[in-house]
């Protein structure tokens, strides 16, 4: 009976013992840091974005950057560019471009997304063809903060590599991963 016993405390320590090993698994919290590829604003392409900044007739208009990158600081920062072909006819063409540098800050509590935008750079190529026209790269930036970068709160949502920020007003912005 004691062998018995004794051979099942062993047993029973032997099962405490082995079980303390094993990894805890661990949830990892979905996170919005990384970079991100804008796929559309407020339902619209970037491409259908950059027809509704340069709506003017004979204008073909393309978006050349779309990046989105959260850092882990809380800091972000985007780079959009878009690009217009003008045809004069006759096989004469010419390429604009605008391309926004912004910068900015972020909070994230729950659902909950608050951004700031710090920083606007337009560069505007040629530069010399938008001046002759009137527009400066300090006109696009007061319009683009007034428009649609400016201080932020947003839902945002997770699945799988798809982020979509909604704004108070139902406005959404998809990002993919």
């Amino acid at each position: 009976m004691m062998q018995k016993t004794l051979l099942f405390a062993t047993i029973l320590l032997f099962m405490i013992g082995c079980g303390g090993d094993e990894e805890e698994a661990t949830v990892e919290e979905p996170s919005l840091v990384g970079s991100w590829v804008i796929e559309s604003l407020n339902g619209e392409t970037l491409d259908e974005f950059a027809a509704s900044i340069l709506s003017q007739d004979g204008i073909e208009t393309r978006a050349t950057q779309k990046d989105y990158v959260f850092v882990a600081d809380s800091s972000w920062y985007a780079n959009l560019g878009f690009q217009g072909e003008i045809d004069l006819g006759s096989g004469l063409s010419f390429t604009i471009g605008v391309t926004f540098a912004l910068k900015g800050n972020y909070t994230v509590s729950g659902s909950r997304l608050s951004s700031v935008l710090e920083e606007v750079n337009v560069t505007l190529e040629p530069r010399n063809l938008w001046e002759l026209i009137g527009v400066t790269g300090e006109a696009i930036e007061q319009a683009l903060r007034g428009y649609i970068f400016s201080a932020e709160n947003e839902t945002w949502s997770l699945l799988g590599n798809t982020l979509t920020l909604t704004d108070d007003e139902g406005g959404k912005t998809v990002l993919i991963k």
